[in-house]
């Protein structure tokens, strides 16, 4: 079944994807409810097809071989400002998926979430709707909550899960045990009020520079 906007257009989609395979499996699916209008493996090539296109939505993969991630954001909103980008990677902890969200895309869904959920996530953005969990949108994420004060050793682990490492690494780094580095996450989600570790970081990017 076709999706509409309200003024009864089926919305159209650009998919974004380095993977011939991926882009050839997200278009077989979107198109049963979407018009795909078209798809790109590059990110100077996505400026350019949704500069043309103008499409209501695009699918975006956060690791292109040419530009990152929030690059390619902050350009695409220099030429469709009511285009409502979804991050649909299998990087969702990465920092080139954080900084993307800064840039501007709407909403990050793991591409192991499931089909039926980037259906119903591209549906909500359309709408102006908040995509349910698994995604994570860049709205819920907004302000750190006030009063929020981490210990030196939580900003410590902070600061390595931002560079990208695994608490099996941080463990070998700070000579503790991955049990315990789990626990001071653990603890740095809780006080953040986070889910995952991308919405950890957009909550703690101020915390991070100090």
């Amino acid at each position: 079944m076709s999706i509409s906007s309200p003024a009864g257009n089926v919305l159209s989609v650009l998919i974004v994807d380095d993977h011939p395979i991926v882009v050839d499996g997200v278009e077989a699916l979107l198109g049963e409810h979407f018009r795909v209008v078209g798809s790109a493996h590059e990110g100077q090539a996505a400026i350019a097809r949704a500069r043309e296109t103008q499409p209501d939505l695009i699918v975006l993969d956060v690791r292109l071989p040419d530009l990152s991630a929030g690059e390619i954001v902050r350009r695409i909103r220099d030429v469709c400002r009511t285009t409502s980008i979804l991050l649909f990677t299998a990087h969702a902890s990465s920092l080139a998926a954080m900084d993307a969200l800064i840039a501007g895309a709407d909403a990050l869904l793991p591409k192991d979430a499931g089909t039926t959920n980037l259906v119903q996530a591209l549906q909500a953005l359309a709408e102006g709707k908040v995509p349910q969990p698994p995604a994570v949108v860049r709205s819920s994420a907004g302000d750190k909550p006030p009063g929020v004060e981490l210990t030196p050793r939580q900003r410590e682990i902070l600061r390595h899960v931002a560079a990208g490492a695994t608490n099996r690494e941080i463990a070998e780094a700070l000579g503790l045990t991955p049990n315990t580095v789990k626990s001071y996450w653990q603890q740095v989600l809780q006080k953040l009020g986070a889910r995952n570790r991308v919405e950890a970081l957009l909550l703690a990017q101020d915390l991070l520079v100090r």
